[in-house]
């Protein structure tokens, strides 16, 4: 479907990709694909590619699409389940947009999120990322509290990034939906590392500021909800151990490296501290 209405002067014109991977999503699907299509000032496309579903989340996607006909959407069935990865993978090969922005399927978007952190990219052409602080919402999306990044606003070294998340022995930078990147940056780093099953968006991030920088928003600009079926929650066990191999790539001489006592026990406690998080509020 094409884009229904021409741009304006007001309207950030460089085409904005948001990928939405879909498998058995139906039960918040429809909360996340209004707050995209609902973006403003912007030219938008919306990727979904459904995994293979079994609970009609295909059926709502083509129908919130024909609810928002000033979009353009690129929608698919997959042939076959590809997994979480795969799926991700086919979303980013099929986007065409300058700026991508990768969101699971229970997240959503407050309002100017893209334009906001478009321009942010655009104003600062050394960066291949901005991440924004975000809204934490309950599984019922009430909303909870922000999370904000602990680093001031405004353009910052890749490397100097990485080194503290290898540091703390956790990931900073936020969920995937706080990401907007460049496109052809991610292509260019053969897209996601499917041998990855947890930090598979802290790799990629890794990989786009390793060279060039990264740009941090404190406004919170979109939404995370916390519930049991999230890959956050039900992946918990991998975390740590994929980490620390996250951690030799980028940051070979980190604490995080060498498995100090220290990174296991801050890793132990960030992990219990998330589980008990989604046992409250999922």
């Amino acid at each position: 479907m094409e884009r229904g209405e021409s741009l304006t002067g007001n309207e950030f014109q460089s085409l904005i990709s948001v990928c939405i991977p879909v498998y058995n999503g139906v039960a918040h699907l429809r909360v996340c694909l209004e707050s995209v299509a609902s973006q403003k000032d912007i030219a938008l496309e919306v990727v979904v590619r459904d995994d293979v579903s079994k609970d009609g989340s295909l059926e709502l996607v083509d129908s919130v699409a024909r609810e928002f006909p000033q979009v353009e959407w690129n929608i698919a069935r997959n042939p076959v389940n590809l997994g979480m990865v795969g799926n991700w993978n086919a979303c980013l090969m099929a986007a065409k947009g300058e700026f991508v922005k990768m969101m699971g399927q229970d997240d959503l978007l407050e309002a100017n999120c893209l334009k906001k952190q478009a321009e942010a990219l655009q104003a600062n052409p050394a960066a291949n990322l901005c991440v924004s602080a975000a809204n934490l919402y309950s599984a019922r999306c009430a909303h909870l509290f922000p999370k904000r990044r602990h680093w001031s606003e405004g353009y910052h070294s890749g490397n100097d990034i990485i080194l503290d998340c290898a540091r703390r022995a956790y990931n900073p930078l936020g969920e995937p939906v706080t990401g907007l990147a460049r496109r052809e940056s991610m292509l260019a780093r053969g897209g996601y590392d499917a041998t990855l099953r947890y930090w598979v968006d802290v790799d990629m991030w890794f990989q786009l500021i390793q060279n060039g920088g990264c740009v941090i928003l404190r406004e919170a600009l979109c939404g995370f909800r916390i519930h049991r079926g999230a890959a956050s929650y039900t992946l918990q066990g991998d975390s740590y151990a994929e980490f620390l191999e996250i951690a030799k790539r980028y940051a070979p001489g980190s604490a995080a490296s060498r498995r100090s006592l220290a990174q296991r026990v801050r890793a132990g406690v960030d992990s219990l501290a998330r589980l008990a998080i989604y046992r409250i509020f999922g």
